[in-house]
């Protein structure tokens, strides 16, 4: 059972990624992140186990003494093949990397069950909009989206754990509760 950990969107930001999800399904007729269950969100790690509740107090310690960031999803991005994958792609700047950097130095003795594409210098930070497209839908896709997208500004204030087989959220922790 894979379980990832997350960075949740604001509501605002939210509101706006839900609208581009409505405007794939509805003028393209494609699938969007929402036939899946979850919100948006941008995964710091996805591991094959872990042990939720021996994790989950060092998660809220982790995520209370970290600012929530403030990103910019300045482009629509795709990650290519026969199951591809449309998403908004943020601008990268230290702050998001430090964020990443730390999450992992702290969490380095789970790194074994972690799968390598959320490992520090190989993550690609993104917020998913569609999954499982083949080339045609894809083009479709962003064909559907280019022409009115802006880029969004978003908070992500909380961390939250999430096992994908059954789709469950395990365990939340806000970001910053320690510094206000």
């Amino acid at each position: 059972m894979a379980i990832a950990i997350t960075l949740d969107l604001d509501p605002s930001a939210v509101a706006i990624v839900d609208w581009l999800a409505g405007t794939l399904e509805h003028s393209a007729g494609l699938p969007s992140y929402r036939q899946t269950g979850l919100s948006p969100h941008m995964a710091l790690a996805i591991y094959e186990s872990l042990d939720i509740a021996e994790v989950a107090p060092r998660l809220d310690l982790w995520a209370a003494g970290q600012m929530p960031p403030v990103i910019r999803l300045g482009s629509l991005g795709v990650f290519g093949g026969p199951s591809g994958t449309l998403f908004l792609a943020p601008i990268v700047g230290p702050e998001l990397l430090a964020l990443h950097d730390s999450f992992h130095a702290a969490f380095a003795d789970l790194a074994p069950q972690r799968w390598p594409f959320y490992e520090t210098g190989n993550w690609i930070p993104h917020v998913a909009l569609a999954q499982e497209l083949d080339g045609l839908s894809l083009a479709g896709a962003v064909e559907a989206l280019a022409p009115s997208f802006a880029p969004i500004d978003a908070q992500l204030p909380a961390l939250r754990v999430v096992s994908y087989d059954p789709l469950d959220t395990l365990h939340l922790s806000m970001l910053g509760a320690g510094l206000f």
